[in-house]
């Protein structure tokens, strides 16, 4: 997989009536309530991969950015350009859906979710995806924010957890035990680059003070950190995501 592919480790759900495969299928009722309560599990499908934001990934400011969906109803397309739309009331960045040719180009036909960051889009050759909304099925409310969270992917936002600045006090023997247990065990390495290494800062990096309440900010499970922190879904914008959207494309 490409070093700049984003793999979103979060829980694979979506509306009842357009459910796709279980994202579960294959996981035992332990490994499921697990993957549920911790939330920073990926299904055994899932790819490596999270890398800093920087600017030189960000489109410009007024660009227009066309959308194409190969799979799903159009149900799921209108859900997820009427989503998608509410990062242009605070970017200078605008979502148009197309029938073919789209730059970013949507498929709901993988497990889990994941999303190139930012201008890699581009460079994914025509007719393959550089999204993946894998929703198996829950509640609009959390298909949203999944939504939310892969579209701030486009615009170059990275993952939260990994700011330079989250210092998430991870317990680091728990953190590996449990993904060597997985059914799919990841090596140390796939560990430590999605999980427990912070990001270095860069010359070019957009990076703010940490933001528990970021839509790109996984949820952090208390049984895995030294002192007990822990942080839930976020299911909105925060008000940081808001004005770091407005400064990178300002109006």
């Amino acid at each position: 997989m490409n070093r700049r592919s984003l793999s979103v480790l979060v829980v694979g759900l979506t509306l009842g009536h357009l459910a796709q495969a279980d994202q579960y299928d294959g996981l035992t009722p332990s490994e499921k309530r697990k993957y549920l309560e911790t939330c920073i599990t990926p299904p055994p499908t899932k790819g490596p991969g999270l890398y800093a934001t920087d600017r030189t990934l960000c489109w410009d400011a007024g660009d227009t950015l066309t959308v194409q969906f190969l799979d799903g109803s159009s149900d799921n397309a209108a859900f997820v350009m009427a989503t998608a739309a509410e990062w242009s009331r605070y970017a200078n960045i605008k979502f148009v859906q197309v029938r073919a040719g789209g730059t970013i180009r949507v498929s709901f036909a993988g497990r889990g979710f994941q999303s190139r960051l930012g201008r890699e889009a581009s460079k994914i050759l025509p007719g393959n995806s550089t999204m993946n909304l894998g929703f198996a099925s829950d509640s609009g409310t959390t298909w949203k924010r999944h939504v939310l969270h892969e579209f701030g992917h486009v615009l170059g936002f990275a993952h939260e957890h990994q700011s330079p600045a989250a210092a998430i006090p991870w317990d680091r023997e728990k953190v590996i035990q449990y993904f060597q247990r997985l059914k799919e065990p990841w090596t140390l390495q796939r560990i430590e680059r999605n999980v427990l290494d912070p990001q270095p800062p860069t010359k070019d990096g957009t990076w703010t003070k940490f933001d528990p309440l970021s839509i790109m900010l996984y949820p952090v499970s208390k049984e895995l950190t030294r002192d007990h922190t822990g942080y839930d879904f976020n299911k909105e914008l925060s008000a940081l995501d808001k004005s770091k959207a407005a400064e990178i494309y300002p109006r």
